[in-house]
C-alpha cells in the first residue's frame, strides 16, 4: 500500500475552469451578503448569497471528478463520492450509449467491468460540447490514456 505510483487522469482545463467558477462564485456570495445587509435588504442578500455560495460549491465539487490510477487500480472520482475498482474488473474504456432521460442516444466516456457493468466517468468531458449531438466523432484524450494504462496492465501478467 506504501509507495504506490497514483496518477490523477482529467480533463486539466475544465478542473481549472469549474474551480475558478466555482472560488469565484463563493467569494462573490460573500460580497453580495455583506454588501446587502448594509443596504436595508437583508433577505434579497441571504437569496443572493445562497444561489451563488450554491453554485460555487456544486463548481468545485464538479472540478474534484476524474479518474485517479495507480498499480492495484483505479479509482472513479465523482462530485460525491468515489469508487474503487481493481484493475482485474476492468474489460475495457471508452464511449459507450445509453439514453438519456428525454430518451435521445448518446455517447458517454465510460468503463465496462468484468461483471457487464458499465460506469460513466466524469471530469473528461469537453467543457461546453454536448455529447451525442455532433455528427463529428469527439475525441477523448484521457478516455484513449485510460484504456493504453489498461492494456499495458494486460501485458504485465
Amino acid at each position: 500500500m506504501l509507495n504506490r505510483k497514483r496518477r490523477l487522469v482529467r480533463n486539466g482545463p475544465r478542473a481549472a475552469v469549474l474551480l475558478t467558477f466555482g472560488l469565484v462564485c463563493i467569494g462573490t456570495a460573500a460580497v453580495v451578503v455583506v454588501a446587502a445587509s448594509g443596504d436595508g435588504e437583508p433577505v434579497a442578500g441571504i437569496l443572493g448569497g445562497a444561489f451563488l455560495l450554491g453554485s460555487g460549491i456544486a463548481g468545485c465539487l464538479y472540478a474534484r471528478t476524474g479518474v485517479i490510477v495507480d498499480d492495484d487500480g483505479l479509482t472513479i472520482r465523482r462530485m460525491l463520492g468515489s469508487r474503487r475498482i481493481d484493475w482485474s474488473d476492468v474489460v475495457s474504456f471508452g464511449l459507450k450509449s445509453r439514453r438519456s432521460r428525454f430518451g435521445e442516444q448518446l455517447e458517454r466516456p465510460g468503463v465496462t467491468l468484468r461483471s457487464g457493468e458499465v460506469l460513466w466517468i466524469r471530469g473528461i468531458e469537453l467543457p461546453g460540447r454536448p455529447l451525442g449531438i455532433s455528427s463529428k466523432p469527439i475525441r477523448f484524450p484521457q478516455l484513449e490514456q485510460l484504456e493504453e494504462i489498461r492494456r499495458s496492465r494486460q501485458h504485465r501478467r
